[in-house]
């Protein structure tokens, strides 16, 4: 398995720095890792937004209209907060917008022709793409933890590591977030 993760992190390395910074941090916008930060944000962000007295006015004034069509698909509507649905997608297309937006600043500003930059680029680009496989191993340890128990097949692989991948598996950071995330959900 030391071979396999190390295949991976070379891999990730030389991608990182063919790509660079500006590079990798779009690709990563694009996908999957792009739509989740944002859902994160806009989840962290939805509370305040909702508070600000403009969009309460806006809200109301919009169940208000819904509530004024006074037919079933009027109730329906209200009953299922669509207010709360359209301002949530609202907020999550803002979010995505800007995170564009940021990103775009950032990568032209990083992918400047100047030495020190294109350095600068390069290397970022190589630690963000090792970064990236680094949590997918531990995703991936964190999925076979739970199918297999922290003393199942992939640990018997991973025993005596010479890079420390047995203690990662035993020790993965995920576990802690998981654990978190049980006891909310649970209620304890």
């Amino acid at each position: 398995m030391d071979a396999f993760f190390l295949i991976a992190m070379g891999v990730a390395l030389v991608t990182g720095l063919f790509s660079g910074f500006g590079g990798m941090l779009k690709k990563l916008t694009k996908r999957l890792p792009g739509k989740i930060a944002a859902i994160v944000f806009t989840y962290f962000m939805y509370g305040t937004v909702l508070n600000l007295p403009f969009v309460k006015d806006l809200l109301a004034d919009f169940v208000s209209t819904i509530a004024g069509w006074d037919n079933f698909g009027g109730k329906i509507l209200l009953i299922i907060r669509i207010d709360m649905i359209v301002f949530a997608v609202g907020l999550y297309l803002a979010v995505r917008i800007l995170q564009k937006l940021a990103v775009s600043m950032i990568a032209s500003i990083i992918e400047a022709k100047n030495p020190l930059f294109i350095t600068f680029n390069r290397l970022g680009g190589a630690l963000l793409s090792m970064a990236c496989v680094f949590i997918m191993f531990l995703i991936f340890f964190q999925f076979t933890s739970w199918v297999g128990g922290s003393d199942g097949t992939m640990y018997e692989m991973l025993e005596g590591s010479k890079l420390g991948l047995d203690r990662l598996y035993l020790n993965n950071p995920l576990h802690s977030v998981t654990e978190t995330a049980k006891l909310s959900l649970l209620g304890f």
